[in-house]
């Protein structure tokens, strides 16, 4: 199966560190794995991409203009000589209905992170606006896609609650790539969650932004619990 990642910034994010996850799994099952991409951090440098294809796509864009720069990476694909089974596109949903047209027997899946028209109720007019403008048209380009994959259960409601107009049966739930039971204690031997002995000391790792509206109280409570 070809498989085809669209992932324009690759930085050292929850995000990008989920795509790497995808990356590793399909190149492991023995797909061939066709990465586009407008740049790759320094962090990754020696990261081992060996049975990857990478087509880096070099655009004067501002960094973070992900719907610029997906348009330019679905071109890039619309125009190229794959012909691929499954396309996965990450932050935004901008090419998708080009690619849907383009390649219409491919199954097209996007990773929506959560919805930005509920972290603006705290900006100003204008930017809530704006968001809900852009919000308009992303639900447009969802609605293109086969899935829509989310991180959880919470984040998918949040998303019923913004796009009504995209199909339910279309969100799916696909947990962040962390396989925590493969941690090691001091004899090396992985074990379960159950079996590990209860620790003392907690290590937290903070993803993305501290917006009050992603209540990372949960993520306390259910630490401290």
């Amino acid at each position: 199966m070809l498989v085809v990642i669209v992932h324009p910034e690759q930085w050292n994010g929850g995000s990008d560190r989920c795509t790497i996850g995808m990356i590793r799994h399909f190149a492991s099952s023995g797909h061939r794995v066709v990465w586009y991409t407008t740049m790759i951090d320094e962090y990754w440098a020696k990261e081992d991409f060996f049975g990857i294809e990478i087509r880096k796509v070099n655009l004067n864009l501002h960094p973070g203009d992900w719907f610029s720069q997906n348009i330019a990476l679905g071109y890039s694909l619309v125009f190229s000589d794959l012909k691929p089974d499954l396309i996965v596109v990450d932050h935004s949903a901008s090419c998708v209905p080009m690619l849907k047209w383009r390649f219409p027997q491919s199954k097209v899946l996007f990773y929506c992170h959560f919805p930005q028209q509920l972290v603006t109720p705290s900006r100003f007019f204008l930017y809530r606006w704006y968001s809900n403008m852009i919000g308009l048209i992303e639900a447009k380009l969802y609605e293109s896609a086969d899935v829509v994959m989310v991180n959880s259960k919470f984040t998918a409601a949040s998303f019923e609650q913004v796009m009504p107009s995209v199909c339910n049966s279309k969100i799916r739930v696909v947990y962040p790539p962390c396989d925590v039971d493969s941690l090691s204690i001091p004899n090396g031997r992985a074990i379960s969650r159950k079996q590990r002995p209860p620790n003392q000391l907690y290590t937290f790792l903070s993803m993305n932004r501290f917006w009050p509206e992603k209540r990372l109280d949960i993520i306390v409570e259910a630490a401290g619990n």
